[in-house]
């Protein structure tokens, strides 16, 4: 979302977290939050191809399975404003434990009406949290399990409004058209920015339809309304930044079943109020090296965790609906995408940009269970021979900390152990 130029500033050191395949998610040059109209066409953009490994948890797979995939940013800006923003991603090589579908993140066209006043209308992105490395607000796009921290940004179609009357205050309106994703509805938003207390806050209310697969007769989910309010922000102080993502829900976020599987019924919780929130903090530590690290930590309460209880029953209805051989015919199902993970307190923390020399950059970063004894630890190395282009190299492994082998773990969404990635990005 465009936001006065102030909190873009703020926002700085948040950029800097991400890793490097997020150059081939961003869909805009800097000025993101400035209608001024260039003076020719400009066209930019980025592109990744990435290979990855994995071994297979599942009793059908145990071998280590390959995937490919590439990705394109296609953004294109005419001298009279208008502008096209486009994003793919494509599987090169289909593995059935490893890949997605082939995704259009972003096909949209934007338009500034004024220096105040901007429309887009197409396949977006509208996440509008703060967090990176959990997220709590995002309940307009289709979410991957928060222990699974590979993005999967599919983006929704819709229209959306964007004024900027002052420098420290803008609205957004978003309407979301009917349509087979789990959403439809709209939103409002304000963003209020005091650059001179290093401010940067949102706050909005969001309208939507959420498919209920744990009423479904058969494989049709039943359709409830729901409404969620969010507030997200930020204070920067020097090289601190402490930030925010709270959203509270009526009306429980029910994917945890998923089609042709046993009866798991949604106890009760269609009026309950549901909180979900993170807190974090990013801090640039000056370690005497070619650039200053950055350390980032986070903490999430997932209000759409299970209890013991339930994750247990839970378990029992997937290792049943797994062992009948998938009925339903997909190995991983789209309500898994609705989960918002089996318990409720999850801590991570993150070293990056380690500066070896002027190229070289080293990361690691770790996911900790605090109710649900998992983990994940992820090493990753960066080379960038050029402003333009870097070459990643990532390794994850996932453990779970069971007493017995009917304790039920977040691996079970997760069909694998060790995972390494090589990516390779540009930008033009």
């Amino acid at each position: 979302m465009p936001r006065p130029t102030a909190g873009l500033r703020l926002a700085a050191l948040a950029l800097a977290a991400l890793p490097a395949i997020s150059a081939a998610e961003s869909s805009e040059p800097s000025g993101q939050g400035s209608s001024s109209k260039p003076a020719e066409t400009k066209l930019w953009g980025s592109a990744y191809f990435q290979v990855v490994a994995a071994d297979a948890l599942s009793a059908q797979v145990k071998k280590w399975g390959v995937a490919q995939e590439t990705g394109l940013a296609l953004n294109l800006r005419s001298a009279a404003g208008l502008e096209l923003l486009s994003d793919f991603v494509i599987p090169v090589s289909l593995d059935r434990d490893l890949s997605l579908n082939t995704v259009l993140q972003q096909l949209a066209v934007r338009l500034a009406l004024s220096d105040s006043v901007t429309l887009v209308a197409g396949k977006q992105r509208l996440n509008w949290g703060t967090a990176k490395i959990f997220s709590a607000i995002d309940t307009l796009e289709a979410r991957a399990n928060p222990i699974d921290v590979r993005s999967i940004l599919a983006g929704v179609a819709g229209v959306k409004a964007v004024f900027i009357p002052t420098d420290w205050l803008s609205f957004s309106l978003v309407g979301l058209p009917a349509s087979e994703l789990r959403y439809s509805g709209g939103a409002a938003r304000a963003d209020f920015v005091a650059e001179d207390l290093g401010l940067d806050l949102g706050f909005g209310v969001v309208k939507y339809t959420h498919l209920d697969w744990s009423a479904a007769a058969g494989t049709t989910p039943e359709k409830l309304d729901r409404v969620a309010l969010m507030s997200d922000g930020a204070w920067s102080a020097g090289s601190l930044v402490l930030y925010e993502e709270t959203q509270l829900r009526w009306g429980r976020e029910t994917g945890y079943q998923l089609p042709a599987m046993a009866a798991f019924n949604d106890l009760g919780g269609r009026d309950q109020a549901v909180l979900r929130g993170v807190g974090g903090m990013m801090l640039q530590l000056d370690l005497g090296l070619k650039r200053p690290a950055l350390l980032v930590a986070e903490y999430l309460y997932n209000g759409d965790g299970l209890t013991t209880g339930e994750s247990r029953a839970f378990a029992a209805d997937y290792a049943a609906w797994q062992d009948s051989g998938y009925p339903s015919g997909a190995r991983v199902p789209a309500a898994f995408t609705g989960i918002g993970g089996f318990r409720r307190h999850y801590l991570s923390a993150a070293l990056q940009n380690v500066a070896v020399n002027r190229y070289l950059l080293l990361g690691a970063s770790g996911i900790l269970g605090l109710d649900s004894r998992f983990s994940r630890i992820g090493l990753s190395l960066e080379w960038d021979p050029t402003q333009q282009t870097s070459i990643a190299f990532r390794y994850e492994y996932y453990m779970a900390f069971l007493d017995g082998a009917d304790q039920p773990t977040e691996l079970l969404l997760i069909p694998f152990r060790h995972r390494a990635a090589l990516t390779f990005t540009t930008s033009y």
